[in-house]
């Protein structure tokens, strides 16, 4: 910044002292003669080459076009000063022809020019020079043709309405601040072939820069970290990842899904912000049963917020007959084979595989009425390979067809009930060859008739 400064204090002491001095002329110059089109006069001198340049101007054309040939001879550059504060000109065309808007003093070829709004420059034009335009407040459209090289120091420093500026490929190098204070340029595309920038050139503000675009593997990606407050992006992003969506929740914000450029950082497609919900992540903690007499109820919490709430189940309706009711203790499913409040009777109909061992018990509660288990239903536990002892509840009076079926590793059958009167048609079928079936000691005879011929195998003992 006080680099800046300086250098600015130097420029209006060196115009100031330019100003006060005779103008010399190029020592490469032969002759200086003035040139009139319609309102403008032209002021140029030849070059040993016989080529001409423009020096000066005079005149307040709202439209200026330069000239690239006078009396015949070639004009090729402009030089330093010539239209610097031609407050009447708003549109400016260099002819064809002209190679150079040249360096030469502190003060640029068209400098203050605080009225001109467009400018069309030509295809021959190879450099722009040391503040060439700077602070044209008001220069809003430029086209930098292919072929042009160098863009001096200042060349457009402050000029604040200037906006979508393409530069072209043959471009190689870019002077200290030459788009410096330039506010309305969103973005710059810098070509590969850009081998130079000098300092600030991109200069917004102290912490503010012009946002860059470029190949990451180029000059300007070097240059864009040398300087970490300009927000360099890849014009291809060679390496673009995904981001996740994420859920917002009752208390947390959420993100739209989106991707980014590892390489530069820029969001190929940006995450949108997604706020509080009011969706709570609810987990179940506690279960009270309803019964015929009395409500239950569920009790959760949310696992991000802390929060409970409980949900009311209503009373228990006494169930009907054919009805599958499950005790939420063991996870037991019946069937209810006679309804009512009481004397109610179920048979089992299955129970989680995974375990080895099975109770069926003498009666069992379920949504506050008891009901006597007086069955097991047909298939209730076909083909359960891991079961290997079952035993039969007092109150059993049936084991229906293909009860145990294909239980291959059951080895072991405990009847307490003594009131057991039928046995399906291969029940036992598939048990394991050497299974021991025990009964009550005053049933033996009784069970060995019962359960004779039920699929087992002959090596099945029936024990008390």
């Amino acid at each position: 910044m006080y680099g800046m400064i300086s250098k600015v204090k130097v420029k209006w002491f060196f115009c100031i002292c330019m100003m006060a001095a005779f103008v010399c002329f190029n020592k490469s110059s032969v002759s200086a003669e003035d040139f009139v089109i319609g309102n403008s006069v032209f002021r140029y001198s030849e070059n040993e080459d016989g080529t001409l340049y423009i020096y000066g101007y005079d005149g307040n054309d709202e439209t200026v076009t330069v000239p690239s040939e006078i009396y015949g001879k070639p004009v090729v550059s402009i030089r330093a000063r010539a239209f610097n504060k031609c407050t009447a000109m708003k549109h400016l065309i260099i002819s064809e022809g002209i190679t150079e808007i040249l360096d030469g003093g502190m003060v640029g070829a068209f400098q203050w020019c605080e009225n001109l709004e467009t400018v069309v420059l030509p295809s021959t034009l190879k450099t722009i020079g040391e503040g060439a335009f700077e602070e044209c407040y008001k220069l809003r459209e430029i086209n930098l043709p292919e072929g042009l090289i160098n863009i001096g120091i200042d060349a457009f420093f402050k000029c604040y309405e200037l906006r979508n500026v393409i530069l072209p490929e043959s471009l190689t190098s870019i002077g200290d601040y030459a788009f410096g204070h330039c506010g309305s340029i969103e973005k710059l595309v810098i070509p590969d072939s850009v081998t130079q920038i000098g300092e600030g050139a991109f200069l917004l503000g102290y912490d503010d820069r012009i946002p860059i675009y470029g190949n990451p593997y180029a000059y300007i990606k070097t240059y864009c970290d040398m300087d970490h407050k300009i927000k360099f992006s890849c014009i291809d992003h060679p390496n673009v990842v995904n981001d996740p969506a994420k859920s917002p929740n009752c208390k947390d914000y959420g993100k739209t899904a989106g991707s980014h450029c590892t390489v530069c950082g820029t969001f190929v497609i940006k995450q949108k912000t997604l706020p509080p919900n009011g969706q709570h992540a609810w987990e179940l903690i506690r279960v009270m049963e309803a019964t015929i007499r009395f409500k239950g109820y569920k009790d959760y919490v949310c696992t991000v917020c802390d929060r409970h709430k409980q949900e009311i189940i209503p009373k228990a309706s006494v169930p009907k007959k054919g009805k599958i009711i499950t005790d939420i203790k063991n996870n037991f499913s019946y069937k209810v084979t006679k309804s009512g409040t009481r004397n109610g009777t179920v048979e089992c109909m299955s129970f989680p595989s995974a375990k080895s061992s099975l109770i069926i018990p003498k009666k069992v509660r379920i949504a506050g009425i008891y009901y006597k288990v007086t069955a097991i239903a047909k298939n209730a536990f076909k083909n359960n390979k891991t079961l290997k002892k079952v035993t039969v509840g007092q109150n059993v009076t049936k084991i229906n067809a293909n009860a145990l079926k294909g239980c291959s590793n059951l080895k072991t059958i405990v009847i307490k009930s003594e009131n057991l009167a039928f046995v399906g048609k291969n029940a036992l079928k598939g048990i394991h060859p050497r299974a021991k079936i025990k009964v009550p000691s005053g049933r033996l005879d009784n069970y060995k008739v019962l359960f004779a011929k039920k699929g087992q195998k002959s090596t099945v003992k029936i024990i008390r």
